[in-house]
């Protein structure tokens, strides 16, 4: 099987705990397993963030919103901070 998911080299993570509905869980699982099939040293964490960069790369609102706070926050010639 094979996902439509790139794994990058993973950095230095931060750590976020959240709830998530069984149903979404249960999924999740499912789907970190088919990931295994073709990469079984695959993470859950691995797996999670390649499944929320796709999301965010695909998301037209996202990006939208995104570019115009962007443009907001940081007006031409300011450096941008990343949250680490």
């Amino acid at each position: 099987m094979v996902l439509d998911l790139k794994f990058k080299v993973p950095e230095k993570p931060n750590s976020v705990n959240f709830k998530i509905i069984p149903s979404v869980l249960n999924e999740f699982k499912l789907y970190v397993k088919a990931a295994q099939e073709d990469n079984p040293d695959v993470t859950e964490n691995a797996v999670l963030e390649a499944v929320l960069v796709k999301q965010m790369q695909k998301d037209k609102g996202f990006k939208a919103w995104k570019q115009n706070r962007q443009k907001n926050d940081y007006p031409q010639g300011e450096e941008q901070h990343v949250i680490k």
